[in-house]
């Protein structure tokens, strides 16, 4: 069929990084197939970087990169801003450093012991001084190699969820910047339809007040058209002090209480393409909401290990040299300690903790279905604004300004009284304003279809 939507596949784009600087990082140019911190923690940072990519690279509102326009930011600029400057991201950065100390310091274990012990001194008869005395040094340790290797993983999968953590975070403002950022276009799309409506209306005003003069219309219908050209400039204001507010908000997303900028740059325009949803789907599975309640998983899966492990048998062993005075003689003395108890004392703590474990697994497949349902919803309702939209741009708004013209015409010739006139102009610009309400309506919702999956559409 000729109206027909082509649908296009989706992609992933985290290999079209388009320079966002991420709090306390370089300005990344590509990905390094170096890990950062193992493979789990690159994977996890892919994720979060990813996504962000994609809320700049749909630029939701096709602003031109040619076109700089004086006083105005970009949605690009405005995300890199926001991820370099808002004051919720560097706590997450001491943390993770804070995670690198933990890390080194669960790889240290008990210091040796080094004691000394003097016998046979100091008492009666043979023993009344020290020349029969034995003196020993020693030295202790304990075997705990598997004990420092299995909290040290307890480490590092807790930086893996700070690391997640921040990645959600991030996505977060990312999404809270995008939509400010279009609510900041919709007033200046908003004004801008409120300005041509006010010089249609101020035309009008001057063609009754013209025909009024003549003796050809009543007073009434230019107290009408006065009333109706007073009323849309009183919006005008309003919208005034919506774009304010809004770009003010958007400011405040990297700090900036006195914006250095007065505009956004963009159109609301929608794609025609339909957004393909089974392959949308494939990309929860790794988003980071997921991710976290598997990296949780983990930690609790290895403190279990490492809870079994503490209920073996731990051998410390000691060796040392013994001086005898009697006999002004040397020799070893070596040794070892086990201690006493079943090897299933732990068992309570790690039955606790495979029930956290089944908990987060269990949370995970919920918040699985629960954002996939989310997506759903969000796929259907963008396919409805965007039907809206065309029948709107193709049927409705021709049609009425068809009405229009005609209803002008009427009117001059005396066949229509100004209130069908006026009546068919109100038409025509509430479906102008209910044509931008559904696109920006829209791009509210691919903001978050983005977010839940992750990807660029």
């Amino acid at each position: 069929m000729e109206n027909q939507r082509k649908v296009l596949p989706i992609k992933p784009i985290g290999s079209r990084f388009y320079g966002v600087v991420t709090h306390g990082s370089p300005r990344p140019r590509f990905f390094s197939n170096k890990p950062i911190a193992g493979r789990f923690l690159f994977r996890k940072l892919l994720i979060g970087m990813v996504f962000v990519t994609a809320i700049i690279v749909w630029l939701p509102v096709y602003a031109s990169e040619d076109n700089e326009v004086l006083n105005s930011i970009s949605l690009r600029e405005a995300v890199n801003k926001t991820l370099l400057l808002h004051p919720g991201l560097p706590g997450y950065s001491q943390l993770i450093n804070s995670a690198d100390g933990y890390i080194q310091q669960a790889g240290v274990g008990q210091r040796p012991e080094l004691s000394f012990m003097l016998e046979d001194a100091l008492g009666t008869g043979t023993y009344s001084n020290i020349r029969s005395t034995q003196s020993t040094l020693s030295l202790n340790w304990l075997l705990e190699s598997e004990l420092l290797e299995k909290r040290t993983i307890i480490a590092e999968r807790e930086k893996s969820s700070l690391v997640v953590q921040q990645e959600i975070k991030r996505l977060d403002i990312a999404s809270e910047t995008a939509r400010y950022y279009l609510s900041a276009l919709f007033f200046q799309k908003k004004k801008g339809l409120v300005n041509e409506a006010v010089a249609e209306l101020e035309r009008v005003e001057k063609e009754v007040s013209r025909r009024v003069r003549a003796g050809a219309a009543p007073d009434a219908d230019r107290y009408q058209a006065i009333a109706n050209l007073e009323e849309k400039k009183l919006s005008l204001h309003n919208s005034s002090y919506e774009i304010d507010v809004a770009v003010k908000s958007l400011a405040s997303q990297w700090g900036e209480f006195e914006p250095t900028f007065s505009e956004v740059q963009g159109e609301l325009d929608l794609p025609t393409e339909q957004i393909n949803f089974e392959r949308l789907r494939e990309y929860l599975t790794n988003h980071p909401n997921i991710e976290l309640l598997l990296s949780d998983e983990r930690v609790a899966r290895s403190k279990a290990e490492l809870a079994k492990s503490e209920a073996k048998t731990q051998w410390r062993f000691n060796a040392g040299i013994r001086r005898y005075e009697a006999a002004n003689d040397y020799g070893l003395v070596a040794g070892f300690t086990i201690p006493l108890g079943s090897p299933d004392r732990n068992m309570a703590k790690v039955r606790a903790l495979g029930a956290e474990q089944a908990a987060y697994r269990a949370d995970a497949v919920a918040t699985r279905i629960r954002m996939e349902t989310e997506l759903a919803n969000y796929v259907r309702s963008y396919e409805r604004y965007q039907n809206s939209v065309t029948s709107l741009q193709e049927k409705v708004i021709p049609s009425l300004k068809l009405a229009a013209d005609e209803a002008e015409n009427a009117y001059k010739l005396g066949k229509y009284s100004f209130v069908q006139w006026s009546s068919a102009q109100q038409d025509l610009i509430k479906a102008q304003e209910t044509l931008l309400n559904l696109q920006f309506q829209a791009h509210l919702n691919r903001v978050e279809i983005e977010r839940l999956a992750g990807v660029a559409l």
